[in-house]
């Protein structure tokens, strides 16, 4: 057994944390543990950020003794502040993250940098191992030369995928000299459900060695639903397959990270789930490129895609055709306040008519994309005659990466952006489509209950 005492002594160690054994509160336990040194925790995304902070504060732990960050974001904020030696210059584009990779090792060389760093931190605490790429591995590797390092990670729970090439594991595990491993089942043993957490357990061992599960022997917390062959009748399957809303309980579903747009379309069918965004929000960033330069009837069009994208109960043609209608004074009744909105937006140019605009149609419809929608808005707001629309919403992006994301209790999204969090119940969906890491992040989501959308029982398939 792993304790706190054993990572504050090491100089450099990993501990294998397989989902729901206790990795996050030995981690916010270590940091707690260390009080009066300075510690900096690193993660991968920005809901494993604010999980963390989240935990941090319950115990009312500062930033000035605690830093939680994403590795990117934290090596963008390094190679930022060093241009000259890093040669990092931000685009506003994805590539950003590996540019600011590449600057950061380049500043971390530097013995003045390394002086610095010692100077600012105790410890370091890396947490997601397991999806650090190549180089971020090497950029983990450089702190440890400098500040107590210990990695926490999980090599089945590997669903990132990066162009360059992902360490070996056992090289990671041989790098950090020490190793320990977690394993009892918290997260189910919290719930009151521990039968069902030996039972996930058990099924990341099978899955470790190249075995299937089958999903008709779990026990009663485990539910299999068999697919049909005629696939038109697959989406009303998934969708009863959701447990219906409550105050009470939390649901992920969980489909191929690959299914991006059906994910949303899924969420569009009224059984109030919230569409999980990517980090980057690549939608927030073309949906105001295009809405900066637009004017006339094209701002009412681009306006009112956007709401379809991101709320139900938006007609877009048949709402341009009442406009046109209104307009030439041949509509049968007169505009009531939403068309006299948009009807205004066409002869104006304030970026804030579309923030004013789209929250008036929301407030009548299911919002199943709140992160698009909210960061428009407020990038919409924030526009003004120095700072674009375009400009206000990168900086929206990247304020809202900063301080991490937090999840609704009723969300739909891929492994990738829910894995590290949990939720009462999850339902599995595209099952047959996942190969075992993402199949492992799946199942060990629910701590109350898991159910499994699949056209086979036997999991992963063998292809």
């Amino acid at each position: 057994m792993v304790t706190t005492d054993d990572l504050l002594t090491a100089e450099r160690g990993i501990v294998v944390a397989p989902a729901g054994c206790g990795k996050t509160r030995l981690l916010v336990d270590t940091v707690l543990a260390s009080s009066g040194e300075r510690t900096l925790v690193l993660t991968h995304t920005r809901a494993g950020v604010a999980v963390i902070r989240s935990r941090l504060a319950d115990h009312s732990v500062k930033s000035t003794q605690c830093r939680v960050a994403t590795l990117d974001n934290w090596c963008g904020w390094l190679a930022s502040r060093f241009p000259g030696l890093s040669g990092y210059v931000p685009t506003g584009t994805t590539r950003d993250y590996q540019t600011a990779q590449f600057g950061a090792k380049k500043v971390l060389s530097s013995s003045a940098i390394q002086a610095a760093v010692r100077a600012t931190y105790d410890r370091v605490l890396v947490d997601e191992y397991q999806d650090c790429s190549g180089l971020q591995h090497e950029i983990a590797l450089a702190l440890a030369e400098v500040v107590p390092t210990i990695a926490f990670g999980d090599p089945l729970q590997r669903v990132f995928d990066f162009d360059r090439a992902m360490p070996d594991w056992a090289n990671i595990v041989e790098a950090y000299r020490t190793s320990w491993t977690l394993d009892f089942p918290w997260r189910w043993e919290n719930a009151g459900e521990l039968d069902f957490g030996k039972w996930i357990l058990r099924q990341r061992v099978a899955l470790e060695a190249g075995r299937q599960i089958d999903f008709r022997s779990g026990p009663p917390n485990v539910r299999w639903i068999q697919l049909p062959t005629d696939t038109r009748q697959h989406r009303q399957i998934n969708l009863e397959a959701v447990p219906h809303p409550s105050t009470k309980t939390s649901v992920f579903v969980l489909t191929h990270k690959a299914k991006t747009p059906e994910r949303r379309e899924f969420a569009r069918q009224g059984i109030r789930l919230a569409v999980v965004e990517n980090a980057d929000l690549p939608d927030l960033m073309t949906r105001a490129a295009q809405l900066q330069e637009v004017r006339g009837r094209s701002r009412i069009e681009l306006l009112l895609d956007l709401a379809h994208e991101v709320m139900t109960g938006i007609d877009v043609a048949g709402t341009l055709a009442r406009i046109d209608a209104l307009e030439k004074g041949t509509a049968r009744n007169p505009a009531h306040a939403e068309e006299r909105a948009l009807i205004g937006l066409a002869m104006g140019a304030d970026p804030a008519e579309l923030a004013a605009i789209l929250q008036t149609l929301a407030k009548a419809r299911y919002v199943f994309r709140p992160d698009l929608l909210e960061s428009f808005c407020d990038a919409a707001r924030l526009a003004n005659g120095e700072r674009t629309l375009k400009e206000a919403a990168a900086y929206v992006r990247d304020r809202r990466a900063s301080l991490g994301r937090k999840v609704a209790p009723r969300a739909v999204g891929s492994t990738l952006l829910l894995k590290g969090l949990e939720a009462d119940h999850t339902v599995v969906i595209d099952a047959d489509s996942m190969k075992a890491t993402d199949l492992y992040v799946a199942i060990s989501r629910g701590a109350r209950s898991l159910t499994v959308v699949s056209a086979s029982p036997l999991l992963p398939v063998v292809r």
